[in-house]
């Protein structure tokens, strides 16, 4: 009811005194917090017409106050909720992190020893004449690599989580939206190839400064979300098409599949977190909502549409000029190389040192410390190692203390100091992930990423 509308409290009773009373009621009403108290408007043009309309004006602006409050309420309240839900998921990625490096690292060394035993059985064979041990080994082998993609799993998961939780620095650097798409088309190649054809219109895009690896995630989330949303069964008679252009100041890629068109008012709800249009357990819920969060802190937007007839169209579009800062590499110091170098690992997992040191130990000569007090105090000892490789966040003695400890008192050692994390999310761990990114891997690692750098920290090739 407006202002200029008669009040729903009946009429008023006669004379102003009854008029007066009727205020009074109201104002008390509306101090209260009743907002939906009018009172009546007699249409004389008198005094107390002018005091009831200003009456009424007032509890009509307070009842649009309380509602905006109310808005603003519920959005803090999910905005802190989605805060708590972040920080759940940082500490569960890292919890995860650490038990996939150890998978990781002792799969890799076992699909090294199984492939050892497959030439070792070759070579005598009349050893084996019923090729049971063959089958045992090739067995071996078959059981790495499914676990090895069971690992690969578990990490995309939790890589997610911590793109969820955004607590992972990433580094800008000058990238091209074309190269990136390219990138993320060979991560899925097989995913996508299984549903539909792969079509590429990519043209060549000038450079921009962005995230080069979250935007190689998002690409990959949205031909992803593709594939899936595409019927099994008729590869040929499908296609997913990933297109880049520049229009104006703004480059744009676009992914389109004429699969599944989703229901009337989803373009929207999409990017929502833990909401996804494909079955339950297919997907986290998070890919579209973490693209849309990594476009918009690019200067971008992330857009959807859906047809029957056009099928579904994802839309990143970027400013050329995205305001971002190009991150500063620096190279840690290397000695001069040597045949085996000498490496310190430093965790406080005793399982994930000693697969990595299982891994590393056909090329390197490796030591361990389960923690940083332990690292600390063998380093005052000894400190000629090539290279020290650390994780970030241990009790008590942590990988910035360990750092510090090295730059006070073994210098040339802490430039050759590197580190991993399986998730830093504590105000100290994420401030010193961001300030020596270019020395920091994320766990799990590759055996190949391990080795590379392992050897490019110590100065050995």
């Amino acid at each position: 009811m407006t202002h200029g509308e008669p009040g729903a409290s009946g009429p008023a009773p006669a004379g102003d005194e009854g008029r007066l009373a009727e205020f009074m009621e109201a104002l008390v009403a509306i101090a209260s917090g009743d907002t939906s108290a009018r009172v009546s408007i007699a249409g004389d043009g008198s005094l107390l017409d002018g005091i009831a309309t200003g009456l009424n004006m007032l509890a009509d602006e307070l009842a649009e106050r309380a509602a905006r409050d109310l808005g603003y309420q519920r959005r803090l309240l999910h905005v802190e909720r989605l805060a708590a839900i972040g920080q759940l998921a940082a500490g569960l990625a890292h919890e995860i992190n650490n038990p996939a490096a150890v998978l990781a690292a002792n799969q890799a060394t076992l699909r090294g020893h199984a492939r050892q035993l497959a030439e070792f059985v070759a070579r005598a064979g009349a050893a084996d004449p019923d090729h049971r041990i063959a089958a045992m080994v090739a067995d071996l082998r078959e059981m790495a690599e499914e676990s090895q993609d069971g690992v690969r799993r578990i990490t995309a998961v939790s890589r997610a989580l911590l793109d969820f939780a955004q607590v992972e620095a990433g580094r800008v650097e000058e990238t091209r939206l074309d190269l990136v798409a390219e990138e993320a088309c060979a991560l899925v190649a097989r995913e996508v190839g299984t549903r539909a054809q792969l079509v590429k219109r990519l043209e060549p895009m000038p450079p921009l400064a962005g995230d080069r690896a979250k935007l190689v995630q998002v690409v990959t989330n949205l031909l992803v979300n593709a594939a899936r949303a595409t019927p099994e069964g008729d590869v040929g008679g499908h296609q997913i098409v990933i297109a880049t252009a520049v229009e104006g100041d703004l480059a744009v890629l676009r992914v389109c599949d004429h699969g599944r068109p989703m229901p009337p008012g989803l373009e929207e709800r999409v990017f929502e977190p833990f909401f996804t249009p494909h079955p339950r357990g297919s997907a986290t819920g998070l890919g579209l909502y973490l693209a849309h969060q990594v476009a918009f802190g690019h200067g971008g937007e992330l857009r959807c549409s859906s047809s029957p007839e056009a099928g579904t169209t994802f839309e990143v579009r970027l400013p050329l000029q995205t305001g971002l800062a190009i991150t500063a590499r620096t190279a840690p110091a290397a000695p001069a190389p040597r045949a085996r170098p000498r490496i310190l690992l430093v965790d406080d997992e005793p399982t994930l040192l000693a697969a990595y040191r299982r891994l590393l130990a056909p090329e390197f000569d490796v030591e361990v410390a389960r923690g940083g007090q332990e690292a600390l105090a063998l380093l005052d000892r000894d400190a000629a190692f090539d290279a020290v490789v650390c994780d970030v966040m241990m009790p008590e003695v942590d990988g910035p203390a360990v750092l510090a400890h090295l730059e006070r008192h073994h210098s040339e050692l802490a430039r050759r100091t590197a580190f991993c994390t399986a998730g830093a999310f504590t105000p100290r761990s994420l401030a010193f992930v961001e300030s020596h990114a270019d020395r920091v891997l994320a766990k799990p690692l590759s055996p190949e990423s391990l080795a590379q750098f392992v050897a490019r920290v110590a100065g050995h090739r």
